[in-house]
């Protein structure tokens, strides 16, 4: 999955390496809005990837901030991705 941050707002969109639709079933496959709209367990993800060291912050803004991540099919963590875009 893929997270951003600008102006304000956040972005997270779901990817993978063949093309295909695959997500956790409990999380949609794109998902935005409003930095305070994010749900719970994604500011947990977002807050994770920021202390552990593994968002990018483009030279020059926006996006403020890119996070790439795994979820299993249940939506849990599995890992972070350093994904160059």
């Amino acid at each position: 999955m893929r997270y951003e941050e600008r102006d304000g707002r956040f972005d997270l969109q779901t990817f993978s390496v063949s093309g295909a639709p695959v997500r956790p079933t409990n999380h949609p496959a794109k998902l935005n809005g409003l930095m305070d709209e994010r749900p719970e367990w994604l500011i947990s993800i977002v807050n994770i990837g920021k202390l552990g060291g593994w968002t990018m912050s483009p030279p020059k803004p926006p996006p403020d901030c890119i996070l790439w991540f795994d979820l299993d099919e249940h939506g849990e963590l599995l890992e972070f991705t350093i994904f160059k875009d």
